[in-house]
């Protein structure tokens, strides 16, 4: 079984380089690791080419992380894709086996793992609540993993028609993002399981200063969940 770890990135020359050290430094190898770095205007590829090990995949076109999520998913040659942002960096050594072990289980099609956002207290409690603490005390909890760090079976993901659907959807449902990782999540449990990886954590930010900003886009993202959940016949 080989395994993809496929990184996307823009503009992230001030994260990517802890990102794949992370990566190059796991307990064990992938097969191989292919950075997407789309619409940079940065030094994010320069960084990329000086490690010898990874491969560089240029993307230009439509500006957005699902894109560049398809376009690695057209080139990655592994049997299970695991994905990380270029401004998530793996909290432990072992992150990648703690992500991938799961699939020893034909059922499991995909796994998330944990992801802190360490802006400030409040970004870091919304993690702990969603991860650690709502699926214990929540009757309607029902776990989607987050796009800075999951991973799914090559196979399942093409025969539920990738994320392609998820961008036309969007405008049907008139959703404030692209949520392609709630999307995946979704469809991919049609195929068999999704689990939480409690042990496999990445540390990362959100792109918003200031506190009303952060509060703005988690009230967004809970009306285009609702939406989602709706369309597949779940409770929010």
């Amino acid at each position: 079984m080989k395994t993809s770890v496929l990184i996307i990135a823009h503009n992230e020359e001030k994260h990517i380089a802890a990102c794949i050290a992370a990566v190059l430094d796991q307990s064990i190898k992938p097969y191989e690791v292919v950075v997407v770095a789309h619409n940079c205007t940065d030094r994010t590829e320069e960084i990329v080419k000086s490690y010898a090990s990874i491969k560089l995949v240029r993307y230009s076109g439509p500006v957005g992380p699902i894109y560049a999520r398809i376009k690695g998913f057209e080139v990655v040659a592994g049997d299970i894709v695991v994905c990380l942002d270029g401004d998530a960096t793996p909290t432990s050594r072992t992150w990648l086996e703690s992500i991938t072990a799961a699939f020893k289980d034909r059922k499991v099609v995909a796994v998330g793992g944990v992801v802190m956002l360490v802006n400030n207290l409040y970004t870091h409690l919304i993690s702990m609540s969603f991860f650690y603490m709502s699926r214990f005390w929540r009757r309607d909890y029902h776990f989607y993993f987050w796009g800075a760090n999951f991973a799914c079976r090559k196979q399942a993901y093409m025969k539920v028609g990738g994320l392609v659907p998820v961008i036309s959807l969007s405008k049907k449902l008139k959703l404030n993002f692209i949520p392609d990782d709630i999307y995946l999540s979704l469809a991919l449990e049609k195929e068999g399981r999704v689990l939480l990886v409690p042990h496999a954590v990445v540390t990362t930010r959100i792109p918003y200063k200031s506190f009303s900003g952060v509060k703005k886009r988690f009230l967004s993202h809970n009306q285009d969940r609702a939406k989602l959940f709706a369309y597949f016949g779940l409770k929010k």
